[in-house]
């Protein structure tokens, strides 16, 4: 088996790698440090996220450091702060004991100040985010005259994000004669441009297909209906008691709504997006790090770099239109020998996207159920008999305290007393899951659901309705501050509605175009008639059936079959 004292790296080097326990280089790091340490070529690496990859490019970027040279010689380019942060740290630990070598990160969200000051002093190796790298090197902050290496790690994310026009003016700008090392999942149209305008006779190589979905995490999916899938969260959460995990979801809005239910609810969580500011975010991360936080609330982007050893579960609230998302999200647990579990929330028509995740993976999803509320007092019960197991028997702090314990329970026998206490742990459970609901979708199964198209079935008709959609228009839009979200919320609000099936939303300046349950538009409309936003009455027509509805969900106008027109008697 090949160490990393086979692939040629400095003595010091080695020394930090053995103290931090690193033995045995990962298939990317096999493949590329010998490359990179003695390649003239540039190389174009392509490896997933939990890889290995940081120590891939940073180890040979590091023994190429001239101790004595004091101006820049190496910059890492990463999409996010998180990551930034993430890379420095590693590097720090790889050049622990080469004590000339000085790494700093420059990123957004920070004061630029410090940073100027920080590169003033001297630093060989430079990480940061494209924008503030363009910013620093335009204010003559940070000169690539002298760079030998330069690396773009995730570059396809870097790209998805919009640095296009960045990377191109920093890639025009540092040295010609560097070395430059592209990593990236996937090779784009513009992944191969910048190879041919930037990099000289770039090599290539792949471990993309071997890591794609690590051998150590199963991959799971429940069906559940929309309304139901923060209980969902909840089941998952309450029959997983020892759960160490994150919670993705789409947007900045439902990352934050999730967490604050969570944390209303008595759950251990918190939220990572990209509206948070960096102390917030530093606070954040250092709790989740610290296991101060047992499950944390996350967007994909402000979760890249995210390297947290022990993650137990990878919950998907909602599947990414991306496969290529799926896997780096799940990257997430399973790292370092370990194993962890990656479970999709999923609708009956995810049936494509679910298949294209497969395809990916290399492997099917396992479709299970979530736990019945019988399940989940059980797992709690297992679990508070092996918190018992594991506690002191007679902690000596207690020990003042046992004469008062035994004369106050000394009438209660053995059996009596286990029960009484085992009551006071696990009441509450019983309590709330003595009457709960079946909460898994079981309308049709995946087999039937693979010959239909990207909507899927709509079906459990007693559940969901109809599976056609009524269309309204409310005289609420984007002046008045509404977003998806907030509607959402005033719906699910509304006495007689809560919990109905939710279609398109289409929010424009003055009005929004919404789908709700035809089944249940009678009710809905009534609803909205009651409804008043912050004091404010709401208007609402129900329009024409479904051709009428297409066309309602364009920039014009729909036709209204209602009598009065909102517009007229606002």
């Amino acid at each position: 088996m090949q160490t990393f004292a086979d692939l040629g790296l400095r003595p010091e080097i080695l020394a930090a790698l053995n103290s931090i326990g690193f033995e045995t280089p990962t298939p990317i790091q096999q493949e590329a440090i010998p490359k990179l340490l003695v390649g003239e070529r540039d190389l174009i690496g392509l490896a997933q996220t939990g890889t290995g990859k940081t120590a891939a490019f940073g180890l040979p970027l590091l023994d190429a450091i001239e101790d004595d040279f004091y101006q820049v010689q190496a910059l890492v380019l990463c999409p996010t702060r998180e990551l930034c942060l993430q890379i420095t740290s590693d590097l720090e630990k790889f050049s622990a004991n080469m004590k000339s070598v000085t790494t700093l990160a420059v990123y957004g969200g920070a004061p630029i100040y410090n940073q100027i000051k920080a590169l003033s002093r001297g630093a060989q190796v430079v990480i940061g985010t494209p924008g503030r790298v363009l910013d620093l090197v335009k204010r003559g902050k940070l000169d690539l005259s002298h760079l030998q290496t330069l690396v773009l790690d995730e570059a396809d994310e870097m790209l998805n994000m919009g640095f296009k026009d960045d990377l191109d003016a920093i890639l025009s700008t540092a040295n010609e004669e560097r070395k430059t090392w592209l990593f990236s999942a996937t090779i784009s149209p513009e992944i191969a441009r910048i190879a041919r305008n930037y990099m000289n006779d770039p090599e290539e190589t792949a471990t993309a297909a071997k890591n794609s979905s690590s051998a150590n995490i199963t991959h799971q999916v429940c069906t559940v209906h929309a309304k139901d899938k923060y209980e969902a969260v909840r089941r998952i959460l309450d029959a997983h008691p020892d759960i160490f995990g994150i919670i993705f979801c789409r947007t900045k809005i439902e990352t934050q709504d999730i967490a604050d239910k969570l944390i209303r609810d008595g759950y251990n969580s918190d939220a990572l997006h990209g509206d948070l500011n960096q102390n917030q975010r530093d606070v954040v991360m250092r709790r989740y790090r610290d296991k101060s936080l047992q499950v944390l609330v996350a967007t994909d982007v402000a979760a890249r770099g995210l390297d947290v050893k022990e993650v137990t579960h990878v919950i998907h609230y909602q599947l990414p239109d991306d496969p290529e998302v799926y896997v780096h999200r799940s990257g997430r647990t399973g790292r370092a020998g370990s194993t962890g579990v990656s479970i999709a929330l999923a609708h009956m028509r995810d049936g494509r996207k679910l298949r294209e995740i497969e395809r990916l993976i290399k492997k099917p999803f396992d479709q299970i159920d979530l736990p019945s509320g019988k399940e989940v007092v059980a797992a709690r019960a297992r679990f508070w008999v092996q918190q018992v197991l594991n506690s002191e028997s007679n902690p000596e702090s207690l020990q003042e305290l046992w004469p008062i314990v035994d004369e106050g329970l000394a009438e209660l026998d053995k059996t009596e007393l286990l029960h009484r206490v085992a009551g006071l742990a696990l009441q509450q459970f019983v309590n709330e899951y003595e009457k709960a609901a079946d909460l898994n979708h079981r309308g049709h199964d995946r087999d039937r659901g693979r010959d239909r198209d990207d909507r899927g079935d709509r079906g459990d008709r007693e559940r969901r309705g109809s599976g056609e959609f009524a269309v309204f228009k409310l005289s609420l839009g984007a002046k008045d501050r509404i977003n998806k979200g907030s509607l959402m919320k005033e719906i699910n609000r509304m006495r007689g509605i809560k919990g109905i099936e939710i279609g398109k939303i289409r929010i424009h300046e003055d009005h929004t175009m919404i789908e709700l349950d035809k089944q249940r538009s009678s009710e809905a409309f009534q609803a909205f008639k009651r409804w008043k936003y912050f004091g404010r009455k709401v208007f609402v027509d129900q329009m024409d059936g479904k051709e009428t509805a297409d066309r309602s969900f364009t920039d014009r106008p729909p036709r209204s079959k209602g009598k009065k027109n909102f517009n007229k008697n606002r």
